[in-house]
């Protein structure tokens, strides 16, 4: 019984300035800057980890140093790396982050892999591990997709089509809403509901369960969430929209945060948490994470989320 995250694993540069602006033709100095493992396939299979869960990651690497710091990162947080896909013409993806000032707002500059067309191996079903006396530790029941490797995504979802699919919407791009077609749990940024709904979507946006109706059609569920930042999240489960506000934090750095949502949400799901509960959960782990800078390197304690889940709710809107 596995966590199978699939997409992109990356090494992050993170450095943080003063003003929160970047401005053109100008020169940026870093006396301090923190270096760890990312992406959002990665971070969402380290929560997984590091919270006692069997974890898989399914990514393409190079052979590079970065390829060396990420799979000695996933060992530390219990990520097994079996169904990595072997892809020759793969370079290890890698962020640029800036990190600003007070906010703890983040702009990122990534660098994704090339990927060729290759087989993707997929572990055995479930009533083949009974068959041949395997482990069932090994059998997929809960699946996330960041939309970075629509090939994977489309060949566990036809291997895999009835267990649960969490899909990381981030950015309006063919793959991501083919990914996020494919999924039973759709968990789309403000700036993909923006980009899809074609006008800035946000908490104080006219029409909001219409538009949030709209996002629900994308994969036909009953299920929706859009996470806003700051100001929290709104979710659409069957016909009843709630909101889902941010504790008081102090805010450092934002990276890694919608990822760590993602991951937590993901790892509820495969406890088998109430759905309201893992959107909780999920709150909780994404508010601790903004702490520290760096995406990897700020992923909280089980104990800790779920001792700060307690204080959040979701509030129904009418």
């Amino acid at each position: 019984m596995s966590i199978f995250c699939i997409g992109q694993a990356c090494y992050d540069i993170t450095g943080s300035i003063s003003t929160q602006e970047i401005v053109t033709d100008s020169k940026y100095r870093f006396e301090e800057y923190t270096a760890c493992c990312g992406g959002p396939a990665l971070n969402a299979a380290c929560v997984a980890g590091k919270w006692g869960a069997s974890s898989y990651l399914v990514a393409r690497l190079g052979h590079d140093m970065y390829a060396e710091e990420i799979r000695k990162s996933l060992k530390v947080f219990n990520v097994n790396e079996q169904y990595m896909i072997k892809d020759p013409l793969a370079t290890t993806p890698f962020s640029f982050i800036v990190s600003h000032g007070l906010t703890g707002c983040r702009t990122i500059f990534n660098f994704p892999t090339k990927q060729s067309d290759v087989e993707i191996t997929v572990p055995y079903f479930a009533e083949d591990a009974v068959n041949t006396q395997k482990s069932n530790d090994i059998v997929p029941t809960t699946l996330l997709t960041d939309g970075h490797d629509i090939a994977a995504a489309k060949k566990y979802k036809k291997a895999y089509g009835t267990i649960p699919f969490i899909c990381d919407a981030g950015t309006l791009r063919a793959e991501t809403l083919e990914s996020a077609q494919l999924s039973t749990y759709l968990i789309s940024s403000q700036h993909f509901a923006s980009q899809y709904l074609g006008y800035d979507f946000s908490l104080s946006s006219a029409c909001l369960y219409e538009s949030m109706r709209k996002l629900q059609q994308i994969n036909s569920s009953a299920f929706v969430a859009v996470t806003l930042g700051a100001n929290g999240l709104l979710t659409l489960i069957k016909d009843t929209l709630f909101h889902i506000s941010v504790p008081k934090v102090e805010v450092v750095d934002t990276t890694g945060a919608g990822d760590i949502f993602h991951g937590a949400f993901t790892y509820a799901i495969e406890m088998r948490y109430e759905v309201e509960n893992a959107l909780r959960l999920a709150t909780a782990a994404a508010a601790l994470s903004v702490g520290k800078i760096g995406s990897q390197v700020s992923i909280p304690d089980l104990l800790a989320a779920q001792k700060l889940m307690a204080d959040i709710f979701l509030k129904r809107i009418d």
